[in-house]
């Protein structure tokens, strides 16, 4: 953050005393201090700038030879004035510069020919056909980005690569259970999907569920919704997104689910939940509801909220009554973390 120098109007005195070329404090006649700011200002004596960083009554503290002046010998009575110089002016230009920079910049990640080409605000396909939960979140598998006029966090986690699984340990797991030593699970993937399969091609012994609960770094707690039952040493394929706050601030979170098909007589749910690493992600908000008697829904949720450094965001969804029998289709899921005002 700049420093910028003080200014004040009518600002000028003249020496009580004289001065040598390399005195680091110096004082104006009776009373002409106060003419003066506080600390850091520039003032000009003949030909010589000088930078006062502290002022005490009518006695300044000073850093001599400013902005390529030489520093000299100032005899008694020359005048004091604080001026505008040439390096109030640079200061004022570089800031000036930087806005117009920083606004291009932010102009140029909003707008374009379709939402797609802002290389920061990102829209994540999925196309998961999955049984939604009944009032149980399930965390929606999109790509997520954050952005602010200076940069963007991308935060992507995945174990197992896309189409591809990894081996669970060969004992510990059951129908609930799926430990993996190493794996280092973080509270963050609870309500995640995750697949699984008996061999590691993901064609035997098929089946999907949800992530209820992280017991440990090694070991999570799911919920099936399809197919076989997890056991030893199967396969698994989980995918997980969130943005991180690259700093303390006010942010406007802004999401968008695509619910198709739907059922009629249901309402759909879009939410936020933050986390800060350990312990289970916390509820932020959620949309008031959306019921559809139609074929596919977009349900979006906004909320201004401050996240400190570190935090993390993601969107869940969910649905009411019985579980959408027909599944989850996801054409997409839109989520903006956009920093409105950073918080020092």
């Amino acid at each position: 953050m700049t420093t910028w120098l003080n200014v004040k109007n009518n600002a000028e005195s003249t020496l009580a005393l004289g001065i040598t070329t390399v005195a680091t404090s110096l004082t104006v006649a009776a009373g002409g201090g106060l003419k003066f700011p506080s600390a850091n200002f520039n003032i000009t004596i003949d030909d010589e700038i000088l930078l006062c960083t502290t002022r005490s009554g009518d006695v300044l503290t000073i850093t001599r030879a400013q902005e390529g002046t030489l520093a000299a010998a100032h005899s008694a009575g020359a005048a004091v004035s604080l001026n505008v110089t040439a390096g109030i002016v640079s200061q004022i230009q570089a800031a000036v510069d930087s806005a117009i920079a920083g606004l291009s910049t932010h102009n140029s990640k909003l707008i374009g020919v379709n939402a797609h080409n802002n290389p920061n605000v990102l829209s994540g396909h999925f196309d998961e056909i999955f049984p939604l939960p009944t009032t149980a979140y399930l965390k929606v598998s999109s790509i997520t980005a954050i952005y602010d006029p200076a940069s963007m966090i991308f935060n992507t986690h995945w174990y197992g690569a896309s189409g591809a699984y990894t081996q669970a340990d060969s004992s510990g797991c059951s129908a609930a259970n799926i430990r993996k030593t190493g794996a280092s699970f973080p509270a963050s993937i609870v309500y995640t999907i995750v697949k699984w399969a008996s061999n590691a091609a993901g064609t035997a012994n098929i089946g999907a569920g949800v992530i209820t609960a992280v017991a440990d770094s090694n070991n999570i707690t799911i919920v099936k919704y399809t197919g076989a039952d997890f056991a030893n040493s199967y396969y698994f394929w989980i995918k997980h997104s969130e943005v991180a706050a690259p700093v303390t601030g006010l942010y406007m979170l802004n999401a968008m689910v695509c619910f198709s098909p739907t059922e009629a007589n249901k309402t759909y749910y879009t939410a936020f939940f933050k986390f800060t690493g350990a312990g289970a992600p916390a509820f932020i908000t959620q949309n008031s509801g959306c019921a559809t008697s139609t074929s596919g829904i977009d349900v979006c949720v906004t909320r201004l909220y401050q996240l400190n450094t570190g935090d993390k965001v993601f969107v869940a969804a969910y649905t009411n009554s019985t579980a959408l029998a027909s599944g989850l289709y996801g054409s997409y899921c839109n989520l903006d973390v956009v920093l409105l005002q950073q918080i020092a």
